[in-house]
């Protein structure tokens, strides 16, 4: 017949209760080069939609003052969107990540603008825009995980990728 102590049936009980509440980490995405939102509240990972975009220059002042480059996203809004009260992070599989940027993009009557360069007349001084600066940290073997270096605010985003991708993301204003 087992003999079975006290401490022993706490041991086990600690570590039981212990596995149920440590949080699993999901799976790191098979697929390279798509950004996957990091959902913590449901613990997985959600893929965003890739967008096409387009790379504008538009002249200042009839063009003697200067101009800007943009990328511009047709519509207003991402259609995938994010409660302002997330802590927000990101996981993709690519093999410099560093490169990865992520641009807060302006409403326009019916497109997303986001501002990336601006010269001055006859090209004098240029300002490259290079987005909203990323904390990047390991996740899985294969993948890394993405955080802003600060609180977004609410608006239109997108994080874009080497090879001209570009996946999109709308943070929404808390509901009074």
């Amino acid at each position: 017949m087992l003999k079975v102590t006290l401490p022993a049936i706490l041991g086990l009980l600690s570590c039981v209760a212990f596995a149920q509440s440590a949080p699993i980490q999901p799976a790191e995405p098979d697929a390279i080069g798509v950004v996957f939102y990091l959902d913590s509240a449901n613990n997985k990972l959600v893929p965003l939609p890739d967008e096409p975009y387009k790379a504008v220059g538009h002249p200042k002042g009839l063009g003697f003052g200067g101009a800007t480059g943009v990328i511009v996203l047709d519509g207003t809004d991402s259609a995938f969107r994010i409660p302002n009260s997330d802590k927000l992070a990101w996981v993709v599989r690519v093999s410099n990540p560093e490169v990865v940027k992520l641009y807060l993009f302006t409403r326009k009557k019916k497109t997303r603008e986001a501002e990336l360069a601006r010269a001055g007349f006859g090209g004098t001084s240029i300002k490259q825009f290079t987005g909203i600066p990323l904390l990047v940290t390991k996740y899985g073997d294969s993948s890394f995980k993405l955080t802003p270096e600060s609180h977004l605010e609410p608006g239109e985003y997108a994080i874009d990728l080497p090879g001209g991708k570009m996946f999109t993301f709308g943070i929404d204003a808390p509901k009074q």
